[in-house]
């Protein structure tokens, strides 16, 4: 994949001596250095445009909290419950459908340094819920490896997680696994990669690796002893959609070993109708924007249900044959596309959390 030059660091001079500053500093080549307070930093970037904030950081800390639920889609969705670490905010690849572009605007990377906070907060947390599998992760507003050569932020996460009764994910669309190769293997340390067809991450998925790069990453991972998941999300229609899935599904089970495999998700392009007119402007060729779509319970455009259905079918069909075992669920669907899908819904959001834990209970902790 290409290089994600950082150019430009923000720091807050409350932390420009603290040792994880210093490190990223180290790591970084040809780049201005500006300090700024926390308001200086609002004012400075505020007419950034989304290149320049992708080849930003800004180092400070962090004073809210860290993890909370994945906040879901809205009512007539199911959720499974998941946890996310907001220890970096915004990600320096650039997919053409990305709702960051959105929901964050063109706002620099966010790293926060404050680790000893955010150490006390997670056992607080998992004690708060002690007893209870939790699945939590930091690839919800980033990708969780692309900058990790920079701090070796997965360092501090498997060490925290490895014997601890929750499982942790990596989130992916690069092949940065360098840093974890180094690291103690534990079952409960999920590294996920989101995969589409080829066609698809050259031209819609700028500045991720390659396929082939993510399946060979994921194989290195697999024979290292870690665990695997794989999101299909967003599946995405366009001509010949469903011959080009087939393959990756067969390129996926080429390289990966099903027992290895502890989730699937699938979900199909949604997004807000104000990410449309961002998507147009900075992503003039894409054509994946322009089917036919209907706005969904959630205020997202959504394929029509016909189409979901027939994705999902397509897909899920496909996994099972191939691995009948595997945890594979739908993200952000009704009950009845489930149901379509499936041939089983989870009664509610808290009916899949709870089928999500009794998954990993077997599997992880018995």
């Amino acid at each position: 994949m290409r290089d994600l030059k950082i150019r430009k660091v923000l720091i807050d001079p409350q932390v420009k001596d603290h040792p994880l500053v210093k490190r990223i500093l180290e790591r970084l080549d040809k780049i201005k250095i500006k300090f700024l307070s926390p308001r200086e930093y609002l004012t400075y970037t505020e007419n950034f445009s989304f290149d320049e904030a992708k080849r930003t950081l800004f180092l400070t800390t962090f004073q809210g909290r860290f993890v909370k639920r994945c906040p879901g889609t809205g009512k007539g969705y199911i959720c499974c419950g998941y946890r996310i670490i907001n220890q970096q905010i915004n990600c320096p690849l650039d997919c053409s459908y990305c709702i960051l572009q959105d929901y964050l605007g063109a706002s620099p990377i966010i790293i926060y340094v404050n680790f000893g906070e955010l150490k006390e907060q997670l056992e607080e947390y998992l004690r708060r819920y002690e007893g209870k599998i939790l699945r939590i992760g930091t690839g919800e507003l980033t990708d969780s490896l692309a900058l990790d050569y920079l701090g070796d932020f997965s360092t501090f996460f498997v060490l925290f997680f490895r014997k601890r009764k929750s499982v942790f994910e990596f989130k992916t669309k690069t092949d940065k696994i360098d840093k974890v190769l180094s690291l103690p293997v534990s079952e409960n340390i999920v590294f996920s990669w989101s995969l589409n067809p080829e066609k698809l991450v050259k031209e819609e998925e700028h500045l991720t690796a390659s396929l082939k790069k993510r399946l060979e990453s994921a194989y290195i991972i697999q024979e290292k002893g870690f665990r695997l998941g794989f999101h299909f999300d967003p599946i995405i229609f366009y001509p010949g959609w469903e011959k080009e899935y087939e393959r990756l599904i067969e390129n996926l089970f080429s390289f990966i070993d099903p027992s290895r495999i502890l989730w699937i998700s699938l979900g199909a392009l949604r997004f807000p109708p104000s990410l449309k007119k961002i998507i147009q402007k900075r992503f003039p060729s894409t054509k994946i924007i322009y089917e036919e779509m209907i706005l969904g319970l959630d205020g997202k455009l959504r394929y029509i249900k016909p189409i979901r259905i027939k994705m999902f079918k397509k897909v899920y069909n496909l996994i099972k044959d191939v691995a009948p075992q595997i945890f594979c669920y739908l993200c952000m669907e009704s009950p009845d596309v489930w149901e379509k899908v499936t041939g089983f819904s989870p009664r509610s959001s808290s009916h899949l959390e709870y089928l999500f834990h009794e998954y990993l209970r077997r599997h992880l902790f018995s």
